[in-house]
């Protein structure tokens, strides 16, 4: 049976895509609950049917965008012709490159300081998925003898840690020879953390 534009898994759709349009283009602080329903032309008390309050809609759609570039991953990962040191590259660009959708302007939002509590929901949302996958990786390539890892929940947090230090360094928008540095200081300490061949992670970033 066909769905309805009353089903309310495509209404919220509908509302988190006219609630991106209108933070992206005005800017979170000056977008409110009444101005989206204005946008969509509907009453403001429908969007308070789905969402309690401008900040959830927010974490809503980043946790929905974050979605995105999980699927992609799990879906990269579950692949048999992509060798694990490589896998584990490609998990942290497919992040960022998530995370700098539309030049960041997501990213943005969730850098202003009235927003950091929503950062930390969807930063602990994103790295529990991103773990969890990570296990599944380091379990492949210590099957194929490319990983010598023995702690690999702590293995875990410390890759994690270097995810989020990049993603400050592309925000910050260092230098270009800056970052080149710094990406290759990360691919390295990666190597070391996993105990895995020199020149084995690389960054296409």
């Amino acid at each position: 049976m066909a769905r309805t534009p009353q089903d309310p898994e495509i209404r919220i759709n509908e509302i988190l895509d006219v609630a991106q349009k209108c933070f992206i283009n005005m800017g979170y602080r000056k977008t409110t609950i009444s101005g989206v329903a204005k946008e969509m032309g509907v009453a403001k008390g429908m969007l308070y049917y789905y969402f309690k309050s401008k900040e959830e809609l927010l974490e809503v759609l980043l946790k929905r965008h974050s979605d995105l570039f999980l699927s992609e991953i799990k879906q990269m990962i579950d692949s048999e012709s992509i060798m694990p040191s490589e896998k584990i590259g490609r998990m942290f660009e497919i992040v960022i490159y998530g995370v700098f959708y539309q030049d960041g302007e997501l990213l943005s939002i969730l850098y202003d300081e009235k927003n950091l509590y929503i950062k930390e929901k969807v930063t602990s949302y994103c790295g529990n998925s991103f773990m969890n996958m990570g296990k599944k990786v380091i379990a492949e390539g210590k099957e194929k003898k490319e990983f010598f890892v023995e702690q690999e929940e702590a293995v875990l947090e410390f890759l994690i840690l270097i995810l989020g230090f990049l993603i400050e360094l592309f925000y910050k928008k260092l230098p270009g020879d800056m970052l080149q540095m710094r990406l290759k200081m990360a691919e390295n300490m990666i190597e070391s953390l996993l105990q895995s061949k020199k020149g084995s992670i690389h960054f296409n970033l």
